[in-house]
């Protein structure tokens, strides 16, 4: 363009018409050499993965080790780029040298990876291939962008530009992208209607995590994408997927404790609560409303544990960060509760990964949770479950099981119910185990038919 602007000008002719031959075509040669040196060098086997994260929401990280874990298998000479909302604290974490942490926080979404993007995706329709970033040009060398986020497009108000600049960077790429499982709709807003309709209608494939969400797809019409069903990333989740291993010994200690209790006859109860029913409860309602049905269940036989499914030690923000919810209902209790009942909950207030989440989830008689992702750890172990929750993506799930009515939507929770639905699902048990163990194998079958 500076070439083209430079040889209308009379001083530019001039310049070039007064400038040796052999020197303009050195000049030529050389602006070509910048050109080749740019162009993107495409690497068939590294795998881009976005929407996730190790640290923070270990639903996020279910489904992010379980995706690279069944990459690895099928292509094992593969590279991953995971960007991260998380970065710093993922790197300082993960030290599988096949997987490279990069950013993709929203300032980074918005101030580098989408303007370079686009800039680089205008050149190079014009055969320029212009410099970037260093981020940005390892999203480039991306063969494919598999998004795992949970729920996007599903009428959460701003959400909708952080689920469209996800994605749009790598569609301005040229990069293929692939939503795996996961919740999408109701499409009812001007702006999550056009939001869906412009960038959903580019991807390449998208999975329906259940048949609330699928039919959300069918109804919306969309021209493009491949559009199939799967059950959620995290049902396929193995062990030795595991990226961290955090506090092993506290795990070991704790289900060392619930196994010793087990044998004891006692009855353990899970409480996995969330920062993000926090906010939409208010506090201290929420935390109320679950120490509330504690003292009206008053069995001397239970024990108790309250789980941070979404888990940042260290931190003191909220975002992503259960283990704050915890220690707010913790300071609730010791003011509350007897001497006695407050001997019979362990508090969890550090970080623990999908593989410590699940090893203490086993020895549970029932799971009371609001966050998806230990709810999907519960079945997965065959673990009786109740969720608190706020959107349709709990119900689709548990609709997979026969386990619709284990959910109440937050607004209409109250203690008196909550500890009734919890003396029930204590008695009915052993009926909940055999529901889930029988619809189990094809939900998992379901979920890794995605890979």
């Amino acid at each position: 363009m500076f070439n083209y602007w430079f040889s209308r000008q009379k001083t530019g002719q001039k310049i070039i018409e007064a400038t040796p031959h052999f020197l303009i075509k050195l000049y030529l040669y050389f602006f070509k050499g910048l050109q080749v040196l740019q162009k993107p060098h495409r690497i068939n086997h590294t795998i881009g993965i976005i929407g996730g994260t190790v640290t923070g929401n270990r639903g996020a990280e279910s489904m992010l080790v379980t995706t690279i874990g069944f990459l690895k298998e099928k292509y094992p000479d593969a590279d991953f780029r995971v960007f991260s909302y998380h970065p710093k604290q993922d790197r300082e974490l993960v030290t599988d040298p096949r997987v490279q942490i990069m950013s993709s926080n929203p300032q980074s979404l918005v101030l580098r990876y989408f303007p370079f993007a686009f800039l680089y995706g205008l050149f190079a329709k014009i055969g320029i291939h212009i410099w970037t970033p260093s981020a940005v040009k390892r999203l480039r060398e991306c063969s494919v962008l598999y998004d795992i986020g949970g729920i996007t497009f599903a009428e959460r108000g701003v959400y909708i530009l952080f689920n469209i600049f996800t994605i749009w960077p790598a569609m301005l790429l040229g990069i293929p992208v692939i939503k795996l499982s996961q919740a999408m709709g109701p499409f009812n807003t001007v702006s999550n209607k056009l939001g869906a309709r412009i960038f959903l209608n580019r991807c390449q494939k998208i999975y329906a995590r259940g048949e609330i969400t699928a039919k959300h797809l069918a109804d919306f019409k969309l021209k493009k994408p491949e559009i199939h069903l799967a059950a959620d990333i995290a049902f396929s989740y193995r062990p030795e997927f595991s990226l961290t291993n955090e506090n092993p010994e506290k795990i070991e200690a704790l289900v060392e404790k619930l196994s010793k209790l087990k044998t004891e006859k006692k009855t353990i109860i899970v409480f996995s609560p969330s920062t993000v029913v926090l906010k939409r409860l208010g506090s201290p309602n929420y935390e109320q409303l679950m120490l509330d049905a504690i003292k009206k269940i008053d069995r001397p036989d239970i024990h108790y544990v309250f789980l941070p499914n979404s888990n940042r030690e260290g931190i003191e923000k909220t975002s992503n960060n259960d283990i704050i919810i915890c220690k707010m209902i913790h300071t609730l209790a010791e003011s509350q509760l007897d001497a006695d009942l407050n001997s019979r909950i362990d508090w969890i207030d550090w970080g623990l990964n999908t593989k410590g989440i699940r090893d203490i989830i086993r020895y549970a008689n029932l799971v009371v949770t609001s966050r998806f992702h230990c709810m999907v750890s519960a079945l997965a172990e065959c673990v009786p479950v109740y969720v608190i929750g706020w959107s349709h993506k709990y119900q689709e799930v548990l609709r997979m099981f026969d386990l619709e009515e284990n959910a109440i939507d937050f607004s209409r929770a109250n203690a008196e119910t909550l500890a009734a639905e919890i003396e029930r699902h204590l008695s009915e048990q052993e009926i909940t185990r055999q529901k889930i163990a029988l619809h189990l194998p094809e939900v998992k079958r379901s979920s890794a038919s995605q890979f």
